[in-house]
């Protein structure tokens, strides 16, 4: 049922890519050095940079 396992392959002319997975932004590390920033007073922004972690993932992370 569904379709055949290389028809991703057929359908494209290249081989399947594989899954990065999800970005690490809920690793504990991450979450809790965010909070700190913010406990010292640095905006989202700066927080979430100073973290290595985009200002649009930021919002994953608090």
């Amino acid at each position: 049922m569904g379709r055949p396992q290389d028809w991703i392959a057929e359908q494209t002319g290249r081989a399947p890519m594989c899954s990065p997975g999800r970005l690490g932004v809920n690793q504990r590390e991450t979450r809790q050095a965010f909070w700190k920033y913010i406990a010292d007073g640095l905006p989202i922004k700066a927080a979430a940079l100073a973290c290595g972690v985009s200002q649009p993932r930021s919002t994953l992370v608090s």
